[in-house]
């Protein structure tokens, strides 16, 4: 069975549970992996880049809802300052009682973006971030995850189903493939991401 779209990835968790009184359930088992994938997977093809404006004397700019960690923030200012990542309250403590200015930090607060100090001028704020996998509905029938890796999709789906399966010992099976499948692609991303890269010779203590 083909397993590109989200119909058939439906009808694969289907067959794979052999529980017609679970079909119902079947898309939250899907949203509940995708929920888990954006809190466990970085990968580079979750990176995206996009530039904010900020508005002279408002600390504070919108995210899109599908940001799910932020990696790096750049002030697009002459020179540019990669800004520095607080906690939210540290943010404020330090920047309480500063006029406005060129931002140096930034912290998150749910949504939004917080400059430190707040902005005296229009500024671009270049944010790379790694982005939400688009969730899988009648209207986004895949994406790149479905594409590449559908046994994520798969096993991580029928895991999902265990409070109706109870004591199978189909789940612990079903768990350790995720848990495969979810290395591999980290180890995957890992050796791209190095790949090409120049290897560097460590000389010991006491040689030229």
């Amino acid at each position: 069975m083909a397993l590109t779209t989200y119909d058939e990835l439906k009808a694969a968790i289907a067959d794979w549970l052999n529980r017609t009184d679970l079909t119902e359930r079947i898309p939250d088992f899907i949203a509940l992996t995708e929920a888990s994938l954006n809190r466990d997977l970085r990968t580079r093809e979750m990176v995206t880049v996009t530039t904010l404006t900020t508005t002279a004397g408002d600390a504070t700019l919108d995210l899109g809802a599908d940001i799910a960690e932020i990696r790096n923030v750049v002030l697009q200012s002459n020179p540019k300052v990669v800004l520095r990542s607080l906690p939210i309250q540290a943010l404020d403590e330090r920047y309480a009682l500063a006029v406005s200015g060129k931002p140096l930090a930034y912290a998150v607060r749910g949504a939004e973006l917080k400059l430190g100090p707040a902005p005296d001028a229009a500024y671009g704020v270049e944010v790379t971030y790694y982005a939400k996998i688009a969730a899988l509905s009648a209207e986004t029938a895949s994406n790149w995850v479905l594409e590449a890796h559908p046994d994520l999709y798969l096993y991580g789906a029928l895991v999902q189903a265990e409070p109706f399966l109870g004591d199978d010992a189909c789940i612990q099976v079903w768990a350790e493939l995720y848990g495969r499948a979810l290395a591999v692609l980290d180890a995957a991303d890992d050796r791209a991401q190095w790949a090409g890269s120049p290897l560097a010779m460590e000389v010991a203590p006491g040689f030229p």
